[in-house]
């Protein structure tokens, strides 16, 4: 015990100071790829609650529930968290939606000229938004590490040269089982 925790220890928030620590450690822990969509909420007794955004992110950390839980408290140096719960959240939202998606201004022409055929406007500005959020959002999931599946196209995150999608395809080449 280093003279800062002996001092906690002495005027007993040694318990507290290692309650707050797991919020802080938990989020070096975590895989990179995942920490945008989670947030340590609170401990409560000996239950670390996490907020996540995502319910793919969710089930990709149940796989290492337990491993995050022995991980935790190797680095706290005592058993502070027994168990891990995942709260779903909803993701915070920008108030300029461009902030949040990287839009290339020549993007917006290209969605525009893609869709000039279409004569209602509305739908024509509601296809033109969609083209230009999903292809931002592809380039965005590829900057930051994502694939490109060889099979269908899709971008995924993951290391696989095909998506989840397609793993469970048993037809070769196949996009919709024929």
């Amino acid at each position: 015990m280093n003279e800062i925790e002996a001092v906690l220890q002495r005027c007993g928030l040694k318990e507290e100071f290692d309650r707050q620590r797991a919020l802080l450690v938990i989020e070096d822990l975590l895989p990179e790829r995942l920490r945008p969509y989670v947030t340590a909420e609170a401990l409560r007794q000996d239950v670390l609650v996490l907020g996540v955004s995502s319910s793919s992110v969710i089930q990709e950390l149940s796989y290492l529930r337990d491993c995050l839980v022995r991980d935790v408290n190797n680095n706290l140096g005592r058993e502070v968290v027994r168990r891990i719960r995942f709260r779903p959240v909803v993701p915070q939202r920008s108030e300029d939606p461009k902030r949040v998606l990287h839009v290339r201004p020549e993007l917006r022409e290209e969605a525009a000229s893609r869709f000039d055929e279409l004569e209602a406007s509305p739908i024509r500005e509601a296809f033109s938004n969609l083209y230009v959020t999903e292809q931002a959002r592809q380039e965005t999931l590829l900057e930051h590490g994502g694939t490109r599946c060889t099979r269908c196209g899709v971008v995924f995150m993951g290391e696989n040269a095909t998506c989840p999608g397609c793993a469970y395809d048993p037809v070769e080449g196949s996009r919709d089982g024929d």
